[in-house]
C-alpha cells in the first residue's frame, strides 16, 4: 500500500465519521481492512453524490459533463489509476483487492443523475426501481467487500439498502417537498389518498400533519410505505448468513437495527414526517444495536 492510498484510507474515514454516523456506529464491529475498505466505498460514493448534487440547475451539457467524469473515474479506479486524488486511489484499491462489481457502481451513478431529472414517481414499483439504483446497488458493493457465500446472497444485499433508501424518503418527505420540490411518495397513492404537492408544501410548512380527512390518508400512505420498508428488512435479513466474515455480519445487523429504527421514530409519531426529522440518538442506537448482536449470538 503506496502513501497516496493509505493517506485516502484516512480521508475516507474521516468523510465517513463526518457524513455517516449511522455507517460509521455500524462499522466499529469491523476490524482493519474490512473498515478500511468500507470507508472507501462510502467516500467515494459520497463523492459522486454530492457531485451531482451540486450540479442541480446547470445547464444539461454541464451536468453530462460531470456524470461522464464521474464515470471516467470509475474506469481509472479499475484500472489502478488515480489522478494523485487519495479517495480514488483508496476507492480503486478496494474494489480491485475485493472485486467489487464495476456495474454496481454504474448503476449508482446512473440513480444519482436519475435524481435530478427525475422529481416524481408514479407507482410503488417505479419508486423501488429508483432505490435499488440509489442504493441496492451499495448494498451489492459492501457484500463485495464482506464477502459471501451464495450469489444469491447479492439479492438480500440489495433488499437491505433499498429499504435503508426507502427509509430516507419517509424521514425526509418535508424536506424534499419544501426545499427540493421532489415527491417521491408515488403520485397514484397519493392521488388516491386526495393528496396534492401543494397540501405537502402546506403540511411542511406548519410542520405537522392537521386533522383533515387527507391528513388520515397521508399517514395511511407512509404507513404502507413503512411496511413496504420493514418487508424488504425482513428479506436482508435471511442474507446475513451468507456474510463470509464475523464482524461483517455484525455490522449488517447494526446497520439494519439502526437505521430501521427510524421507522419505528416515525410510527410512534403517528406516521407524520412534517413533524420534525426522524432519528436516533446515541443512546437508543447502543439499545438497539445492543440487542441486534445479543440476537444474533443467540
Amino acid at each position: 500500500m503506496n502513501g497516496l492510498v493509505r493517506a485516502g484510507y484516512r480521508e475516507s474515514e474521516r468523510i465517513t465519521r463526518e457524513r455517516a454516523r449511522s455507517f460509521a456506529f455500524a462499522s466499529t464491529a469491523l476490524g482493519g481492512d474490512l473498515k478500511r475498505a468500507s470507508f472507501a466505498v462510502y467516500a467515494f460514493c459520497r463523492r459522486c453524490d454530492d457531485a451531482v448534487d451540486s450540479a442541480e440547475g446547470l445547464a444539461a451539457q454541464q451536468l453530462a459533463a460531470r456524470v461522464a467524469d464521474l464515470r471516467a473515474q470509475v474506469a481509472d479506479a479499475y484500472r489502478g489509476e488515480d489522478r494523485g486524488d487519495p479517495v480514488l486511489a483508496a476507492f480503486g484499491d478496494t474494489v480491485r483487492a475485493h472485486a467489487v462489481p464495476r456495474q454496481a457502481v454504474l448503476e449508482l451513478i446512473d440513480g444519482m443523475e436519475q435524481d435530478l431529472t427525475t422529481k416524481r414517481y408514479e407507482t410503488w414499483e417505479e419508486l423501488l426501481g429508483y432505490c435499488d439504483l440509489a442504493a441496492g446497488t451499495v448494498g451489492r458493493m459492501m457484500a463485495s467487500v464482506f464477502g459471501v457465500t451464495q450469489l444469491s446472497a447479492l439479492e438480500h444485499a440489495s433488499a437491505l439498502g433499498c429499504a435503508m433508501q426507502l427509509t430516507n424518503v419517509l424521514r425526509d418527505v418535508a424536506e424534499d417537498a419544501l426545499v427540493h420540490d421532489r415527491v417521491y411518495l408515488p403520485r397514484i397513492a397519493l392521488a388516491e389518498a386526495g393528496i396534492d404537492d401543494a397540501r405537502l408544501a402546506a403540511w411542511a410548512r406548519a410542520g405537522s400533519l392537521d386533522a383533515s380527512a387527507e391528513a388520515e390518508a397521508m399517514r395511511g400512505v407512509m404507513r404502507e410505505a413503512g411496511r413496504r420498508a420493514t418487508a424488504l428488512y425482513e428479506k436482508a435479513d435471511y442474507g446475513v448468513p451468507y456474510i463470509v466474515v464475523a464482524s461483517g455480519r455484525a455490522c449488517v445487523r447494526l446497520m439494519r437495527a439502526t437505521y430501521s429504527e427510524i421507522l419505528s421514530v416515525l410510527a410512534a409519531r403517528g406516521w407524520d414526517p412534517f413533524a420534525g426529522r426522524a432519528s436516533t440518538s446515541l443512546p437508543r442506537k447502543l439499545r438497539v444495536g445492543a440487542r441486534a448482536l445479543i440476537g444474533a449470538w443467540s
